[in-house]
């Protein structure tokens, strides 16, 4: 169970948490909707329609897997598949953002456990990736039942 999940969050690990200038955007929304949406970037829509909301990025690296683009300061870091340029990976290591439960980065192990449908694997801890190409929310913490250190939305594979 823990290499499905090390196998799910890979792309999440792996995409970097790289800073960025100042930058401006339209509106705050900085909703956490699990395995959906962070601050109003969705999986699956173009790059167009996260900069409506999000406002314009910085491009962070263009490569075979995609163009990371970092929105709000930095804070939230979105992979969008080339073909189609639809986003397929988000990533905050933000407090700014949190669900409407209130939890986010510097959220408790407890608090975070409260999820339902949580599944924690020592310093991870998973909700959705039911099945492959099926969208689900990653947590990393900053040591087994320690304190959320990232969030990331993506799918399962």
């Amino acid at each position: 169970m823990a290499a499905k999940l090390l196998v799910a969050l890979a792309p999440l690990i792996v995409l970097g948490g790289s800073g960025c200038g100042g930058q401006h955007f339209h509106k705050t929304n900085n909703l956490i909707i699990l395995d959906r949406s962070i601050g109003g970037a969705s999986l699956q829509e173009t790059r167009s329609q996260a900069e409506k909301s999000l406002g314009t990025g910085r491009v962070l690296s263009t490569g075979r897997q995609g163009t990371q683009v970092a929105y709000r300061g930095g804070g939230l870091i979105v992979c969008h598949a080339e073909h189609p340029l639809r986003a397929f990976i988000m990533k905050t290591t933000s407090p700014a953002f949190h669900t409407a439960s209130g939890i986010g980065v510097g959220s408790s192990f407890k608090k975070l456990n409260s999820i339902r449908g949580i599944t924690c694997y020592g310093g991870e801890c998973q909700h959705g990736y039911h099945a492959h190409g099926r969208p689900g929310t990653g947590f990393g913490l900053d040591a087994p039942q320690g304190k959320v250190v990232w969030i990331g939305i993506g799918f399962g594979h």
